[in-house]
């Protein structure tokens, strides 16, 4: 039996419930829910507002496979909130993994004050939906728990209505015949316990370091996905998917494919990041099965230690965050990455890691974006200039640090740079560097400061130059508001020209941006033939005419304005 079936069949098995309640089809029920279901992940768990909120929004979508994890966590809260949670398993019911658990609750009792009568009234009207003949007789030896665990008062209320419960149930629940399918779901379900057996887990770990040791060999992915598939493992259909849509993109019915996989990985993707799953921040992607592109939080650094090196990390393309995983020889698909100086040496103490990054060992990255360039505070002298300004404290950067950015030895493959940091600083070297013979693209992200002049001040020359075939800006306001241009060179110099700005509220940010935007304009060289710009959707009209107007003043062969 297929793992995509699992559900379906659990289900059908469900309904059936409904109707002719016997041991073995509980059994069934039992053995296909441990293949569909999974452990309740840790954001339900806890009364905080974050873990109530993630409990209803999947209790609002849930699947059969999702049922067990929400009714094992729905009284780890108050049991008001617990209250207003039974109104979802009624929904639900009549389903005996649900009577198991409710049975649960008056062997071990979680809410014991007398004020929590009106859950334990919700609770005992659901119970008056239960199924299970196995369950009676635990709701009989319930009475002498109670009475143990509980303050009298309160014990002697909950006793009488479990009595009242057990006298509805006792005409109500009864066994009823075995369905003739269940021989034939049995029978699916043996066969696919016999496939697991021929793929034990230390064949199946084999095969996944085979797959970890050349992340690059599509083969290797599919032998593991053809096992896990023989075991009925969802993990080999999201492989298999993913490695055809790589070859064919644009076969027939990718679109369902897609949507296919988006279904997997919403329902398996925190699980198959296994033990990375901790330090893996939302947002993260597979490709031809495997973790692809992802970013770490280092705030935990016990978690971050605990997972450098780990074999997962092999695939990963595209990552940022952590500085040891991120130069840990296992990552060896590594092409794109987001470096941060500042963390490095600050909040992770390894204050030279730009040196083993750019100069020491070499590595196959594409593309680097690099932040927090060393810089120090000195006093400069001005007396010569003015009297009246004796000096002022100047950002001077780590020369070592960015004599090794601008020839970047250890990537040799290196085709797109983009650098977080001060304009001055950076600028003036980087565009006169050796790098720029190696590059596509080269980009800076900085803030605006009034007090420095025109944004674009320190690359006039590369404008006129046009030193890459993409020249790129992101101009960041305290990263609220940015402004983002990226040119294009043509045969004449940099002929397209995208514009992207406007706020993310309305205020008195839209004339600031959009004047600033028309600053970037006049700056553009002449070479300019195409403009292409977009406008936030907050962007007030009457701003966004000003910056029509300007752009429609200038002689191009095209101009568009969204």
């Amino acid at each position: 039996m297929r793992e995509n079936r699992l559900p379906d069949a659990l289900a059908a098995l469900l309904a059936g419930w409904q109707h002719e309640p016997s041991p073995e089809l509980r059994a069934l029920i039992e053995r296909l829910s441990q293949l569909v279901s999974r452990e309740p992940p840790s954001e339900l768990r806890g009364r905080s507002a974050a873990a109530r909120e993630a409990w209803a929004k999947l209790a609002a979508r849930a699947t059969v496979g999702d049922v067990p994890a929400l009714v094992a966590t729905l009284v780890e809260v108050s049991s008001g909130d617990a209250a207003k949670r039974l109104a979802f398993v009624t929904e639900w019911m009549p389903d005996p993994r649900i009577d198991a658990v409710l049975a649960g609750w008056l062997e071990s009792v979680p809410y014991r004050a007398t004020m929590t009568r009106p859950f334990w009234r919700k609770a005992f009207a659901t119970m008056r939906e239960i199924r299970d003949p196995a369950v009676v007789p635990r709701l009989e030896s319930a009475d002498a728990r109670i009475t143990a665990s509980v303050a009298p008062s309160m014990a002697a209320w909950l006793r009488s209505e479990l009595a009242k419960l057990r006298d509805a149930l006792k005409h109500k629940v009864v066994h009823g015949p075995p369905s003739p399918i269940l021989a034939e779901i049995a029978n699916a379900l043996a066969a696919r316990e016999a496939a697991a057996a021929a793929h034990p887990r230390a064949d199946l770990d084999a095969l996944l370091a085979d797959v970890y040791a050349d992340p690059d060999d599509d083969g290797a992915r599919l032998v593991y996905a053809d096992a896990l598939l023989e075991r009925g493992d969802p993990r080999g259909e999201l492989i298999t998917l993913q490695c055809r849509l790589a070859r064919e993109p644009e076969l027939p019915g990718a679109r369902e494919l897609r949507r296919r996989i988006s279904e997997l990985v919403d329902s398996y993707g925190k699980q198959w990041l296994g033990e990375l799953a901790p330090v893996v921040r939302a947002g993260y992607r597979f490709e031809r099965g495997f973790l692809a592109v992802c970013r770490v939080d280092i705030a935990r650094a016990d978690r971050v230690r605990a997972v450098v090196g780990h074999p997962a990390w092999s695939t990963v393309r595209d990552f940022g965050g952590s500085t040891p995983i991120a130069l840990h020889p296992i990552m060896r698909s590594l092409r794109t990455l987001a470096f941060d100086a500042g963390d490095a040496a600050h909040r992770e103490k390894l204050p030279d890691a730009w040196r083993d990054l750019l100069v020491t060992t070499t590595r196959r990255l594409h593309e680097l974006r690099y932040a927090g360039v060393t810089a120090t505070r000195s006093w400069r002298s001005t007396w010569w200039e003015s009297p009246a300004t004796p000096g002022r404290l100047v950002d001077v950067p780590n020369n070592a640090e960015l004599g090794a950015l601008c020839t970047c030895p250890a990537l040799p493959e290196l085709e797109s740079l983009v650098v977080v940091a001060q304009p001055e600083l950076v600028a003036p070297p980087l565009l006169a560097a050796p790098v720029l013979s190696r590059l596509s693209a080269l980009g800076f992200v900085f803030e605006t400061a009034h007090d420095r002049g025109p944004p674009l001040r320190w690359f006039a020359e590369a404008l006129l130059a046009a030193p890459v075939a993409t020249l790129s800006f992101e101009i960041g306001h305290s990263s609220f508001h940015p402004t983002e241009l990226r040119l294009e060179r043509g045969s004449s110099g940099y002929e397209r020209v995208a514009l992207h700005v406007g706020p993310t509220s309305r205020s008195n940010w839209s004339e600031a941006l959009v004047n600033e935007a028309i600053a970037l304009l006049d700056a553009m060289p002449k070479t300019m033939r195409h403009l292409h710009i977009t406008a936030r959707r907050q962007t007030e009209p009457r701003q966004l005419a000003r910056l029509r107007a300007a752009a429609e003043q200038l002689a191009l062969d095209t101009c568009q304005i969204d």
